[in-house]
């Protein structure tokens, strides 16, 4: 099908359908993201991404993206740990030719790596895997996140943002930045978000004040000896 006919079909079936005003803007997206890159099979795309291209915050992003699969105008496979999910476009005609072909395709690909990759049958070699099943990029996380609370609702919700290298390397970046802030700092780190909570809102966006350096509070007469080259008398 081409671009126009896509837009036919699909303007020709909202005449008769409800659908979210900002599912259809999802849609245009997705149909403007798929001509630029000259028409893939599909098309790799994150949960940023995707809420920039439906208008919408996270879960509601979800929702318009599940609208247009449930309407068969798309379709997506989930990526694997630490990868963004891939996406491909149907049609009402072709959708459950679409589907098959793709859904095979895929599955083939990633037989055929796991069998090469993972592990080799002859040799019995078996590389190591992250405890749980755990993404790597998820790990670097947590290692780097000073409040350790919640590890499983932690890894969901970065399994739901399923972050690309950019996106991880900003992450990082802000856990590091924001170790040095006031807030996280005060009270033993009381007041450090939960990881969670730190992903799900968001949090590395914000830019914390810095803590304050903390003055020298006493004075080491041995230092102060060898800076001045002067030897104190044992009694004052």
């Amino acid at each position: 099908m081409t671009y126009i006919d896509r837009l036919n079909e699909f303007h020709q079936w909202c005449e008769s359908n409800d659908l979210p005003v900002n599912a259809k803007l999802l849609y245009f997206n997705f149909l403007n993201a798929f001509n630029k890159e000259k028409w893939p099979r599909n098309l790799r795309v994150d949960t940023t991404r995707l809420m920039l291209l439906s208008g919408c915050q996270k879960s509601a992003a979800f929702r318009m993206r599940d609208k247009l699969v449930e309407a068969g105008f798309i379709g997506y496979k989930k990526g694997r740990k630490g990868t963004a999910n891939v996406y491909f476009l149907s049609s009402k005609e072709t959708k459950s030719e679409t589907i098959s072909e793709t859904t095979s395709e895929t599955i083939s690909e990633t037989t055929n790596e796991t069998l090469s990759n993972r592990y080799k049958t002859k040799e019995k070699e078996y590389p190591p895997i992250s405890p749980q099943g755990e993404s790597e990029s998820f790990l670097r996380f947590w290692e780097a996140y000073p409040r350790k609370i919640n590890r499983g609702k932690a890894e969901g919700a970065w399994e739901s943002l399923c972050p690309d290298d950019v996106l991880a390397g900003i992450i990082m970046s802000a856990v590091a930045e924001q170790k040095q802030s006031a807030q996280w700092q005060e009270a033993g780190g009381k007041y450090i978000p939960s990881p969670a909570k730190w992903l799900e809102e968001c949090r590395w966006k914000e830019k914390l004040t810095p803590a304050a350096k903390q003055p020298c509070s006493s004075y080491d007469m041995a230092e102060i000896e060898k800076l001045s080259g002067l030897r104190l008398p044992d009694k004052m």
